[in-house]
């Protein structure tokens, strides 16, 4: 099954930052109920760099979630072909090496890149959050 959404991380070490990028709306939104619903993140809400892509917050819980995520899916198909019947371990074993490669082919990004992709979306300058030094005679 091809995805219709590409994802990509920045570890912080207590979180993980995971953008969701697509062609339209509704594919991010899809795939981040389908994180949302496997226990990925708690926080039902996306926060939006622009139309083409959203991130959300998770923490040790993403590759859990796509694990869950890939088992329905394999489910849902064997239902339908009898496919998985007298397997070793049913379906997981392969719920779980399809996880861990779809995790294993996102992209990580520097830190940076996320705050620069950030400031300038947001179209702050370099100077943003910085207080002025009012000390000065002439202030």
């Amino acid at each position: 099954m091809k995805m219709k959404t590409t994802l990509e991380y920045q570890d912080y070490s207590t979180k993980l930052i995971v953008s969701i990028k697509g062609e339209n709306v509704q594919d991010i939104v899809e795939q981040h109920w389908s994180f949302y619903n496997h226990g990925a993140t708690e926080q039902p809400e996306l926060w939006w760099m622009c139309g083409t892509e959203a991130y959300f917050y998770t923490r040790e819980k993403l590759l859990k979630a796509m694990t869950s995520a890939a088992l329905f899916r394999l489910l849902n198909e064997a239902e339908e072909s009898n496919s998985l019947k007298g397997c070793k371990g049913g379906a997981m074993p392969y719920a779980r090496a399809i996880a861990q490669e779809r995790f294993d082919n996102m992209t990580q990004n520097p830190r940076e890149s996320f705050v620069n992709q950030h400031v300038d979306y947001y179209e702050y300058d370099s100077n943003h959050g910085r207080a002025e030094n009012l000390s000065d005679s002439d202030a």
